[in-house]
């Protein structure tokens, strides 16, 4: 009976159990992956590198696949993936509700490198002081360096993918451009004298002496970006002055205009206009790696304060040069909204040249939850003189007229701690995606 019995055990041990004890499992998808971020001031082209991002002053983190240098110089992080994680870079304070959601890599200044579940970080974008960029952890190589700057935002190992491990390009949600956040905060500052420059600080731009410093900054800013740079000078009265061009060349000739003053009222003129100056530059700089249909003129007028007569002047040289100046957007203090409701104005006075702009910034409004329109109609800035060319022209402003006007308009207390960066970087994305929409579509 014994030796039945043991028989027995060992036939449903090893016929049974052992098989299910023992049965090989099933390869599971690794949930860690291995990256390598290095800080460096080389803008060399890196075509290895999988995201890169400024912070300033010449300083950028740059994300690697592979640690392909002394690890010394790189913080190696691993990080567990599931489904919904993404990684990102960001700027600002974390708000505190989703602080618990998000785990802080490495920080420098108000810089940060996060990671977190991919709904968390899509609350971070409306609701951190800055969004920069959800950043892939895959396996693919950029093509060339321009795609630094111009990708899409890409989601690693979201919901959307069909492979936890392998990350796919998710469309940017609100046009074609990736505004650099870093870039448009650190030119205002620049240009309005809360950070010095090689020259020292640029504490005013209404004096003759100010508003030289200011056009020798835009020349240096639109040459560091490529663009060619040419200074239209010109005479009206007593007054003497100079507009500055960065011009991107198109496909064709015709020029689509994207303009600010650069001049101020003898004070730092941080939203009036600084904030137009430097989204102008960031507009520039995420347009400037690829090829448009129009030629775009990126122009800082002088002495709007004085009865636009930089833009008279510009639109008046044009004419006689016989240039094809198809439109104007005028981009009009951008960078205060004290009830954070987002409302903002788009400049047309109903005039019928000027409605394929209008609309098509109307539409761009209506995909954001963030602003609206207020509509309003003045012709106190430089897009009256596109006007009275016949020429069609759109401002971007602030709900200056709708109740929320700032109160350091035209006063020494224009300064840039007064600055909504939220919702000016709303602003420069809406008047970016209009400006790439136009030169495409016409």
């Amino acid at each position: 009976m014994k030796t039945k019995s043991k028989t027995l055990w060992k036939f449903i041990f090893f016929a049974i159990i052992a098989p299910i004890l023992f049965e090989p499992q099933k390869a599971t998808a690794a949930t860690e992956s291995q990256f390598w971020l290095k800080e460096t001031d080389n803008d060399e082209c890196r075509t290895d590198v999988l995201s890169e991002f400024e912070l300033g002053q010449g300083i950028r983190w740059q994300l690697f696949a592979e640690n392909k240098t002394s690890t010394h110089e790189f913080l190696k992080e691993k990080i567990s993936l599931k489904k919904g994680d993404a990684l990102a870079f960001t700027e600002g304070p974390l708000p505190i509700p989703l602080r618990k959601d998000i785990r802080i890599l490495k920080t420098k200044g108000h810089s940060k490198l996060i990671v977190g579940s991919t709904s968390s970080l899509e609350k971070l974008h409306t609701s951190a002081t800055f969004f920069i960029k959800i950043v892939d952890l895959g396996r693919g190589k950029a093509q060339d360096c321009g795609l630094l700057e111009t990708t899409p935002r890409i989601l690693a190992g979201s919901d959307k993918t069909k492979d936890d491990q392998i990350a796919k390009r998710i469309p940017l949600p609100f046009g074609p451009l990736k505004i650099d956040a870093a870039f448009l905060v650190q030119s205002l500052r620049e240009f309005s004298g809360d950070l010095p420059i090689a020259t020292g600080r640029i504490q005013e731009r209404g004096s003759v002496r100010g508003r030289e410093a200011g056009q020798a900054y835009l020349k240096e800013e639109f040459s560091k970006l490529g663009l060619k740079v040419e200074e239209q000078c010109f005479s009206s009265g007593s007054y003497k002055g100079c507009n500055i061009l960065g011009i991107l060349p198109g496909k064709t000739n015709q020029v689509l205009v994207v303009s600010a003053h650069a001049d101020s009222e003898k004070n730092a003129g941080a939203d009036d206009d600084g904030s137009g100056i430097s989204s102008l530059l960031a507009i520039a700089k995420s347009m400037k790696s690829s090829a448009w249909n129009m030629t775009i003129h990126f122009v800082g007028f002088d002495l709007e304060e004085r009865g636009l007569l930089g833009s008279k002047a510009y639109v008046k040289e044009q004419i006689k040069l016989k240039t094809p100046l198809k439109a104007n957007i005028n981009l009009e203090m951008l960078g205060y909204d004290s009830d954070n409701d987002g409302a903002f104005h788009v400049i047309d006075c109903r005039r019928k040249e000027s409605q394929n702009l209008v609309n098509l910034v109307k539409q761009s409004a209506s995909e954001r939850k963030s602003l609206k329109v207020s509509p309003y109609c003045t012709n106190r800035s430089d897009h009256a003189s596109f006007w009275n060319a016949g020429i069609p022209a759109v401002v971007i402003s602030q709900n200056f007229f709708g109740g929320d006007g700032n109160p350091c308009y035209h006063a020494s207390c224009d300064t840039f701690d007064k600055i909504n960066t939220t919702y000016l970087y709303n602003l420069v994305d809406l008047a970016g995606s209009v400006v790439a929409k136009f030169s495409e579509e016409n």
